[in-house]
């Protein structure tokens, strides 16, 4: 009896709430989410949290916004937890966006709910689509009041960006608040990448991705799929694990400054380009050691297509500190490939204090589509209307991987760049084109964008994005409307088309360098293959730019 007492006041004295946060997906990789939804079932926990950016959403069509809804009800249909979602930029930043997610979720943007002993407050930054990343007063007054009803019971926040180390000017007043209010973690999410800090004894975190899309998957570098696992127990101390596809971390195994080092000394070249034009080819790869330690690095290929082969499929290499080495490989290609066939893994070890971290990135084998841009001695006139006689010497493209038909002519003369097309469009009227404001979302209509930075520099990536209205999205290195871009569009009876014109001095780079590039149009009507591109890379932003095409100037 006296042993039974105390297994049951131990019980009772450190009974604990266990719950998961789930960080943004978007649809970007759909089996990693299930992945990390079948190790939460695993779990043994209380409840669920999504800090927010379940869906795609950036869109005016009402229609993909519900069925994008209904496909994340479809992911999350085997949780065997109660699910509580936070409203993200992606889930609800248009108009549109804002309205189908009200019915959705029923008009609940914010609440709080409790289980067993805790109280958990989810906040919305999105309820005024005119001030995004704000809380707004009417939401503050709420928030204020509710706090003020639970004061005495252990409580945690969700809202999407980590507006604690974002904005902490705007910031502070809420930490004051949650400081007087027995808040004990506050999760976030939005920038992918994760972070941690104990300010004045409350937990902030930022969560990496539940399935959201990179070019690393690795603990110690701080981007990683994964999610926080915490146990609350009554007793008042709190217990945070860090789960990966692989393993479960503690959160002392997490070193903010080792991964600030680490990122420093990773690769940022994750393509290796082939021509494609011969049986048998070298392609080369220039392996570079940025750390102040000697490394030696592991190299494979894995190979997705039986159609090509690659030697050496092994190798190591030896790099001393602070050095680079070119790395050939012999190709043989027996038939037509696709255009990413295969990829190199590099792993490597990274010492610290005696200590090793196991690392590795991929780097993917590019067979790029190439463009040329033509000189004109022609006068070409943006009225929309793209006429050959004014395009006669352009280069055109149209090997989209689409039933729909996608056109477009480039050229250039001593000061411009144009671009022209013409969208096969069979019913016109059913299209989308609502963008409008200051930070109008064009390609969440249906609209044709142009995306292209200098070789081996993505940092200058530039943007032109255009809907059937003429609205204009356009982001540069340095800020979206960064750079004047002269546009005009028409809508025929059966498709819609374009010119557009941009000086070659008003691009931050060297005139008539070739360019990675690309070329995308969102057809709506088309959804859920609604994305139609030149060179395919991926359906849902980020952008991967290493698989993009090639733009040379003849």
């Amino acid at each position: 009896m006296k042993k039974f007492f105390i297994l049951f006041l131990s019980i009772t004295l450190f009974s604990q709430t266990r719950f998961i946060i789930f960080g943004d997906t978007q649809f970007q990789n759909p089996d990693i989410f299930q992945q990390f939804i079948n190790l939460a079932n695993q779990e043994n926990v209380d409840f669920t949290v999504h800090v927010g950016d379940m869906i795609h959403g950036h869109t005016h069509s009402k229609s993909i916004l519900y069925k994008e809804w209904e496909i994340f009800f479809n992911e999350i249909s085997n949780l065997k937890t109660p699910f509580y979602y936070t409203a993200g930029n992606h889930d609800l930043t248009t108009k549109e966006g804002l309205e189908v997610f009200k019915d959705v979720w029923k008009n609940k943007l914010y609440y709080s709910f409790d289980f067993k002993d805790i109280h958990f407050i989810v906040l919305n930054t999105f309820t005024n689509l005119n001030s995004f990343y704000t809380i707004d007063k009417e939401q503050i007054n709420w928030l204020v009041n509710d706090l003020e009803a639970n004061k005495n019971k252990p409580t945690f926040v969700s809202l999407h960006p980590p507006l604690y180390y974002s904005d902490w000017e705007y910031w502070k007043n809420f930490h004051k608040l949650f400081i007087q209010y027995n808040v004990k973690g506050v999760f976030t999410g939005h920038n992918h990448i994760f972070n941690h800090k104990n300010i004045d004894g409350i937990n902030y975190f930022c969560i990496n991705t539940s399935g959201n899309l990179k070019f690393i998957d690795n603990f110690y570098t701080g981007i990683f799929w994964g999610y926080i696992l915490v146990e609350y127990y009554n007793n008042d101390s709190i217990k945070y694990s860090i789960q990966t596809l692989n393993n479960k971390y503690s959160l002392s195994d997490f070193d903010e400054n080792l991964a600030s080092i680490i990122k420093k000394i990773s690769c940022s070249n994750h393509s290796i380009l082939y021509n494609n034009t011969k049986q048998i080819d070298t392609i080369s790869y220039t392996l570079q050691n940025l750390s102040d330690k000697q490394i030696t690095y592991n190299l494979s290929w894995d190979i997705k297509e039986k159609s090509i082969l690659i030697e050496p499929l092994k190798s190591q290499i030896p790099l001393d500190a602070k050095s680079f080495k070119e790395i050939k490989f012999i190709i043989n290609k027996n038939s037509e490939t696709s255009n990413n066939p295969a990829r190199l893994k590099v792993k490597y070890d990274y010492i610290d204090n005696s200590k090793s971290y196991p690392l590795y990135y991929y780097v993917d084998l590019i067979i790029p589509k190439i463009a040329h841009a033509k000189f004109s001695n022609s006068k070409i006139i943006i009225d929309g209307i793209v006429e050959n006689k004014e395009w006669n010497n352009s280069s055109i493209i149209e090997n989209f991987n689409h039933k729909i038909k996608t056109k477009v002519y480039i050229s250039y003369d001593s000061t411009y760049l144009y671009f022209g097309f013409i969208n096969n469009e069979p019913t016109p009227s059913k299209m989308t084109a609502s963008a409008s404001g200051n930070l109008p979302y064009v390609f969440g209509d249906d609209d044709i964008e142009f995306h292209f930075y200098p070789e081996n520099q993505p940092n200058k990536f530039y943007r032109i994005m255009l809907n059937p209205n003429n609205t204009q999205f356009i982001s540069g290195p340095t800020g979206r409307f960064s750079y004047p871009v002269d546009s005009k569009t028409y809508v025929g009876k059966d498709f819609w088309s374009g010119e557009i014109r941009i000086k070659f001095r008003d691009l931050n780079i060297t005139k008539y360098q070739p360019l990675r590039f690309n070329i995308r149009r969102n057809r709506t009507q088309s959804y859920p293959n609604n994305i139609i591109e030149w060179q395919e890379t991926n359906k849902y932003p980020p952008y991967l730019l290493h698989k993009f095409g090639r733009l040379k100037f003849d």
